[in-house]
């Protein structure tokens, strides 16, 4: 008996037997297990990152169709503010990837040129609380059921 416990310990683990493989493969249905390619960061697909609040938010967007993150970002050195936009976002056990237009649940957000989003930026900046209640007050009226005479809008 003892003698059976040593071969035991000293068999081949890394490797199953056929008998094993017969087992997995009935209990699986036929399907195959596949190991995982070491080293390299499993991709995995996301929609936002700020890890865990600690970072730049990032949000996955379609920049001429393809996917990407865009982050903002403030150099406070040189007074600037800007939109990067990175294809993925590298670490060290996984790495993120924005989703491609046919995975999104819901209406991606999608720019026709890289230049858009610094675009929207530079646009987004020269807006006050003032204009931007001038420009939905129409269409807020729309919606209300309030006379405009009563209305002190």
């Amino acid at each position: 008996m003892f003698k059976q416990a040593e071969e035991l310990t000293t068999e081949d683990t890394t490797n199953p037997t056929k008998e094993q493989k017969r087992y997995v493969k009935r209990e699986l249905h036929g399907m195959e297990i596949v190991k995982n390619g070491g080293d390299k960061p499993k991709d995995e697909i996301i929609h936002k990152y700020s890890d865990n609040g600690k970072g730049q938010l990032s949000e996955a967007v379609l920049i001429e169709e393809n996917p990407y993150f865009i982050t903002y970002i403030i150099n406070e050195a040189k007074g600037k503010d800007f939109i990067i936009s990175p294809p993925t976002i590298p670490g060290t056990t996984r790495t993120l990837k924005p989703p491609n237009k046919q995975l999104y649940a819901y209406q991606p957000y999608e720019f026709k040129t890289v230049e858009d989003p610094n675009k929207y930026l530079q646009r987004a900046k020269e807006e006050t609380i003032d204009t931007l209640y001038q420009k939905i007050k129409t269409q807020v009226r729309l919606y209300n059921d309030v006379d405009i005479k009563s209305s002190k809008c």
